[in-house]
């Protein structure tokens, strides 16, 4: 592998892993201003998160991929970074020192969050440090940075580091798959408090195997990841038809467009890049439920137009089952109101059928009757039993019986 490649790799990493720590610092300094609004301690948390926002942009302003500065020497980005990074750092960490040491006593029950902050700062001057380690060449970095060359970079560092890569640190109910930690524990934070109910896994793998088993309105889906990476879930979940509708909201520390371009290509619902402001999180994810909800009830109205469509169809055929429209006509809608207005035609129908059946029976009883009347009539008045009863008269004066009134008259 070129020098020229692996300097850009490292370039690649070095951007993606100090925004981790920022993350951390930016996403529990929010949640303590909204949770403090108002109180004394409120403005050490506001300059926590100004300080957060002050890294986040020097870290994409140095290594900015579309930079036009692309002469620089890995020394050149490290000596920045850590000249740019330190006082902004040393800006949390002190107010985190201070607010740890001075806050009121019901400040405790956020002294997780805090140290959180702090041990996210500590780790981000532990990575500028870190930097000067790698014996890289003073080879400049020529090549704009790019998606292939982002993945690319992750293949690089487990070459030169003999390990995989370390993780780092209402309404739906959402599913979080991202490899750190921190980013989880934030992102389930900030949905809950949103009303929704969030459900973390830690890898690719996980969240196709919770998607198989339990029903999700919306995926929240880090691209970089051990093992099965972002692009490679979303692949998997378009190719299955049962998981294809499921909006997929791709999260990531990269900012560039062709990361974008592929994921949404691949069939993501939007990308949102790492860390979050709340109001576009907020903004992002509503407009996916309601995308989500809206295909929800078309699908649902398709499901329920073919039932009342099956229902003609039974009804031609003789098998119709009244109760199969119950679900349909309880809609307060359009199709509801056809589902009710044929369950009261199908109703009048069997009536009259059943009205019509009961003429027919008396008909036929007539029938039956008038058919029997004459032909009792034809056979009276037949010549053959005319001599019958003839013969059966004389039978019965020859042997002394009491004569009827037929024969008197005969």
């Amino acid at each position: 592998m070129s020098e020229s490649l692996e300097s850009l790799a490292l370039l690649a990493h070095w951007r993606h892993e100090l925004r981790t720590p920022i993350n951390a610092i930016l996403g529990y300094s929010q949640l303590l201003i909204e949770d403090w609004a108002g109180t004394a301690i409120a403005a050490d948390l506001e300059r926590i998160e100004a300080a957060g926002q002050d890294l986040l942009r020097l870290v994409n302003e140095i290594l900015d991929p579309q930079s036009s500065d692309r002469a620089l020497s890995l020394d050149d980005y490290q000596s920045r970074l850590r000249y740019a990074l330190r006082t902004p750092v040393n800006t949390v960490c002190g107010y985190v020192e201070l607010l740890l040491e001075e806050a009121p006593p019901e400040l405790a029950e956020s002294q997780t969050d805090l140290n959180r902050i702090r041990a996210a700062g500590e780790r981000l001057l532990a990575q500028l440090e870190a930097m000067a380690a790698w014996d890289q060449p003073a080879q400049p970095a020529t090549v704009a940075l790019s998606a292939v060359e982002v993945e690319m970079a992750e293949a690089v560092l487990r070459y030169r580091q003999a390990d995989s890569l370390q993780p780092a640190i209402a309404g739906g109910r959402l599913l979080v798959a991202d490899d750190n930690e921190i980013n989880r524990d934030v992102l389930q934070r900030r949905l809950s408090r949103l009303g929704h109910d969030v459900i973390c896994v830690a890898s690719g793998q996980e969240a196709l195997t919770l998607l198989a088993q339990e029903p999700f309105d919306l995926l929240f889906l880090d691209v970089m990841m051990p093992g099965l990476t972002g692009f490679e879930v979303l692949q998997k979940l378009k190719a299955d038809p049962t998981l294809a509708e499921l909006p997929v909201l791709m999260i990531s520390a990269l900012d560039d467009l062709e990361s974008v371009i592929r994921c949404l290509r691949l069939g993501a619902t939007d990308y949102l890049t790492k860390p979050f402001e709340p109001t576009l999180l907020q903004t992002r994810l509503e407009t996916c439920l309601e995308r989500k909800r809206l295909r929800d009830r078309e699908l649902d109205y398709l499901r329920n137009v073919a039932i009342v469509t099956d229902a003609a169809v039974a009804v031609e055929a003789g098998d119709y089952d009244r109760d199969r429209l119950q679900t349909v006509a309880e809609r307060n809608d359009a199709l509801g109101q056809l589902a009710r207005m044929f369950r009261q035609m199908t109703r009048s129908v069997e009536q009259r059928e059943t009205q019509l059946k009961q003429t027919i029976q008396r008909l036929e009883l007539q029938i039956d009757t008038a058919t029997v009347k004459t032909q009792v009539q034809e056979i009276t008045e037949s010549d053959y039993f005319r001599n019958l009863e003839s013969r059966a008269r004389q039978i019965r004066r020859d042997r002394g019986y009491r004569s009827t009134p037929r024969d008197r008259h005969d």
